[in-house]
């Protein structure tokens, strides 16, 4: 493409024509402009990220911002419309400057499916080329059967709409100064949307206020819904502020009077098994405490998660235990692992399996039969509790589980050497990725094989390169798994072996 002049480098209220050439690490349309710049005519490259914008479209946008040669933008009109855009299920989908609209659950429901695999397939490629990586071979991504109402997990926000009044539901993408108040949710199931607008009504009828962050005052500040798919267990959790007495009906009330009675009535119209109180302590300058109280029936939700060998995971979870917001792609994902395993192993029992970033326990259990003992290594102590209760709920007798920081239990002289020459490690580490102190200790091990499971592709890319210095490559493609529908996230497993 030649390059366009510009008078000046793009700023806030210019406007463009771009064709959209691909979807940002966060959602947003993506297309990469060269330009002559002022009477000097400098060369220049940008890259311009649309609101909402869709692959293909041709797009007349309005610049909101510019820092250095990235430029940020919003869809004006929609010249020609990608041959891959569809309309979006939701109501809530679409520009944020419309009331009740720009919803940052989804950003890429207005793409048909297929080709939202495709964009995220791109996203992986280019994090691989950037990470100077072009040949790796990325398998085409595993789509969903069904890629509607499928998180186990919602987190919906309180605080005020547009017009300043209560409102329960989700920010806008990128905006944090109002709530989009929604009466629809295609991510999760009805009865998860018929509890968000219970809780709504509930909590507005009673005058409860939401917490207001910038002057630290209110009371509710999210609720979190939780679904079992196995079982159908449902779980309730208000987040609120710490405050003791906060205003009910128009009268000061204790809040643990309040929230009592919400636990009970919410208990009796909605199909719960659980009722949780959270409350939120953050104070500057110490870390933020969540203090977790059941109101309503068990302290956990049970589900189950089945496997192509014909095992069936029990698993209990725990109102603030993580667990893959997918549970239907949670199956195909432990599913390739084990084929990942199989693959290292050659189908033998090997001596040891290490699971680092274990949370509660998932790849540790589903691999467990293939090793004759399985460790377990992980930051939160609750996971760690998580993973033995749901290790014994399992029979599965060959598996330990340590709680702390990863990095330093693999230089900690009292458990290293029980990890060192395993056969296999696991690695499935928050979006971050491996951090170079844990990845020159988990290299420090000398496993065999490394299965390692990524949320985020940049980062996957950016550890395998330092890992192919240590002299492990990968064996086949990498095989991307599609967790996370309409939005641009997308998990990856790739195994490595030493050379």
């Amino acid at each position: 493409m030649s390059a366009i002049e510009l008078g000046h480098a793009p700023r806030y209220g210019d406007r463009l024509t771009l064709r959209i050439e691909r979807i940002s690490t966060k959602g947003a349309g993506a297309t990469s402009i060269d330009a002559l710049v002022g009477p000097q005519k400098t060369p220049r490259a940008f890259t311009v990220h649309v609101r909402k914008a869709m692959v293909g479209d041709l797009v007349d946008v309005v610049v909101e911002g510019r820092r250095r040669n990235r430029v940020d933008a919003r869809i004006e009109t929609i010249r020609e419309p990608s041959p891959h855009r569809v309309n979006a299920r939701c109501s809530h989908f679409g520009a944020r400057e419309e009331f009740g609209k720009g919803c940052g659950g989804c950003t890429l429901q207005a793409l048909a499916y297929p080709a939202q695999l495709d964009a995220k397939h791109a996203l992986i490629q280019a994090a691989f080329s950037a990470a100077e990586l072009p040949t790796m071979p990325i398998d085409p991504v595993v789509g969903a059967a069904d890629p509607w109402r499928y998180r186990n997990k919602m987190e919906f926000s309180f605080g005020d709409d547009r017009e300043r009044r209560f409102a329960l539901g989700l920010y806008p993408t990128g905006w944090r100064n109002e709530v989009v108040p929604l009466r629809e949710c295609h991510l999760v199931s009805t009865d998860g949307t018929d509890a968000l607008t219970w809780v709504r009504d509930w909590c507005a009828e009673h005058g409860v206020a939401a917490y207001k962050p910038r002057a630290n005052e209110g009371f509710l500040r999210q609720l979190v819904w939780r679904r079992a798919f196995g079982t159908d267990d449902r779980l309730l959790d208000l987040v609120t502020s710490p405050l003791d007495v906060i205003d009910f009906d128009g009268q000061p009330t204790p809040a643990e009077q309040v929230v009592e009675r919400f636990a009970k009535e919410a208990a009796a119209a909605l199909p719960l098994t659980t009722v949780v109180w959270t409350v939120h302590r953050a104070v500057r300058g110490t870390p933020t405490r969540f203090d977790s109280r059941v109101l309503v029936g068990r302290d956990a939700i049970d589900e189950v998660l089945p496997l192509s060998d014909g095992r069936k995971l029990q698993l209990s979870i725990k109102p603030r235990a993580f667990f893959q917001p997918n549970p239907r792609q949670a199956s195909v994902l432990a599913d390739l692992v084990l084929q990942r395993a199989a693959e290292a192993t050659g189908g033998e029992r090997v001596d040891h399996i290490v699971d680092l970033y274990c949370g509660t326990g998932m790849w540790a259990m589903v691999l467990a039969p293939h090793a004759r003992r399985v460790s377990g290594l992980e930051l939160v102590p609750a996971a760690v509790e998580a993973a033995t209760r749901n290790a014994a709920i399992n029979g599965v007798d060959n598996a330990t589980f340590v709680a702390g920081d990863v990095a330093a239990l693999l230089a900690d002289p009292q458990v290293a050497p029980s990890l060192k020459g395993a056969e296999l490690v696991v690695v499935d580490p928050p979006r971050a990725g491996l951090s170079p102190k844990a990845l020159d200790q988990l290299v420090a091990l000398a496993p065999h094989h490394i299965v390692y499971v990524s949320c985020n592709p940049r980062t996957l890319a950016t550890n395998l390169a330092e890992l192919a210095t240590h002299g492990y490559r990968p064996v086949g493609a990498v095989t991307p798994v599609d967790q996370f529908p309409h939005t641009p996230h997308v998990e990856c497993v790739a195994l490595l072996e030493k050379a």
